[in-house]
């Protein structure tokens, strides 16, 4: 690529917001290095983690919900009783392709209703409702009312599976046989298998069946609340953004 000749000399005032991260941007006339590639989850440690922040009104808090706790969120009440019901994370037809896929989503749906918002029918069964698109309010509704949601590997690092768990919605996050991308992730959303956990993540391989039920099971055997990811809060927010750009 070329350089703009308005930024050539201007290396070190430039930052590159980059979903994904790792790589220095770099040719004969200019180098960004990797800590001033801001990321939405974190990619490569020598990448700076700017995210994003969550307003509490997307989950149906009040401000309240914008104080993050000490630890890994800020549990907020509500007493929403859930249905025995899953979510599949996968608008395009595409994210259906594999056997094993298909294989997978049978056997959940033989012990618990799935919804998927789909473009389209995949596939037929009997305990899969095919919703097709969601509006945004359709969509946290969905979340807010279901106890998981199963991804089937891609997209990678979507913001949905932060939606999911925020809603109070488990997130049932599949480990990939070998890994993606330059080998950097082993799993659809490092991030949330990392940094949020049990029990509102569960990472299992989508080919291990024993698995996945176990963690369709213990998700039924939940009843989560809404709540605000300390890292996603407002005011982290806030901090990250004048850290990085000292203000």
């Amino acid at each position: 690529w070329v350089v703009k000749p308005v930024i050539r000399g201007q290396d070190a005032k430039v930052f590159i917001l980059d979903f994904f991260g790792f790589h220095k941007l770099r040719n004969k006339s200019f180098n960004v290095p990797e800590k001033r590639f801001l990321t939405a989850y974190g990619g490569s440690p020598a990448n700076t983690f700017l995210g994003y922040y969550l307003p509490p009104r997307r989950l149906g808090l009040g401000a309240a919900a914008a104080a993050g706790g000490s630890t890994a969120s800020a549990s907020v009440g509500g007493g929403m009783v859930r249905k025995n019901q899953g979510i599949i994370w996968g608008k395009d037809p595409k994210h259906y392709e594999g056997a094993h896929k298909v294989k997978m989503l049978r056997a959940i749906a033989d012990l618990v209703p799935l919804v998927s918002a789909a473009s389209s029918p995949v596939f037929q069964h009997p305990n899969i409702q095919w919703v097709g698109h969601r509006t945004r309010d359709q969509w946290n509704q969905l979340l807010s009312e279901s106890k998981f949601m199963i991804g089937l590997g891609d997209p990678l690092l979507g913001p949905s599976a932060i939606d999911a768990v925020s809603h109070g919605c488990v997130y049932i996050n599949p480990v990939y046989e070998h890994p993606v991308r330059d080998a950097h992730f082993s799993s659809q959303h490092p991030y949330a298998m990392e940094r949020i956990g049990a029990p509102r993540v569960c990472s299992v391989k989508i080919k291990d069946l024993a698995g996945v039920r176990k963690c369709v099971q213990g998700a039924l055997a939940l009843n989560l609340e809404p709540t605000v990811l300390e890292d996603f809060t407002e005011e982290a927010y806030l901090q990250r953004v004048k850290a990085i750009f000292d203000l």
